[in-house]
């Protein structure tokens, strides 16, 4: 049997952490492990409960994420990040994502979204909410740099924007997982992406695939 998967929150507002706490305690595979609404005790609290991944919005930090990242590393350095947006700014997402941040989901999306996002992440994967996928895949760059895709790696773009697992995408394709990961790989590197999510933001902002195929 799987391990529990701890979760805390770090957010201002108390009625969002009932919500949050509601959500995680309905699934069998999580335990909400407490709230936080400022930097200093989010930090203690995760020094002490050690979740597997911590809900962080913005608005408790007293520093750039870059610096609050590192002080949560050197107390629970295996411990995985989704921030939590009030708005969809899809500008930041990318930067987000190089700063070490595994996933980021809005206070909008729906309870199902989280519960997805926690399981992902915890997984391995990185998650991205899918309405701020969706706008980048309506706010083209206008300046779309030079790729040459396959059809095959179209498709599999296509996918990863509707959020299909590695093992999904691999039975859609009729392919092994362990090729589907490979080919992956080779596709992240292509783009001058490092995950998934940087991958389906890059694919969009530049039209690399007709989304109506």
């Amino acid at each position: 049997m799987s391990p529990t998967i701890r979760v805390c929150l770090a957010d201002h507002h108390r009625l969002f952490h009932l919500s949050i706490e509601t959500i995680i305690k309905q699934n069998e595979d999580m335990v909400f492990s407490g709230g936080a609404a400022n930097e200093e005790d989010v930090l203690r609290l995760c020094q002490v409960r050690c979740p597997y991944l911590l809900l962080l919005a913005l608005n408790v930090l007293s520093q750039p994420i870059t610096g609050f990242l590192a002080a949560l590393q050197t107390k629970c350095p295996e411990i995985k990040v989704i921030v939590v947006l009030a708005y969809a700014d899809e500008s930041c997402i990318r930067t987000l994502l190089e700063r070490g941040v595994h996933g980021c989901i809005l206070k909008s999306n729906t309870p199902e979204h989280l519960v997805e996002a926690v399981r992902r992440v915890v997984g391995g994967e990185s998650w991205v909410s899918p309405l701020l996928l969706n706008k980048a895949l309506v706010s083209p760059s206008r300046t779309p740099p030079f790729f040459a895709l396959t059809d095959q790696q179209k498709k599999m773009l296509l996918l990863l924007v509707a959020g299909k697992t590695d093992r999904q995408i691999a039975e859609e394709l009729y392919l092994g997982e362990r090729t589907i990961r490979r080919k992956l790989a080779d596709l992240y590197a292509h783009l001058g992406a490092t995950n998934r999510v940087e991958a389906a933001f890059i694919a969009g902002q530049h039209q690399l695939f007709d989304l109506h195929q």
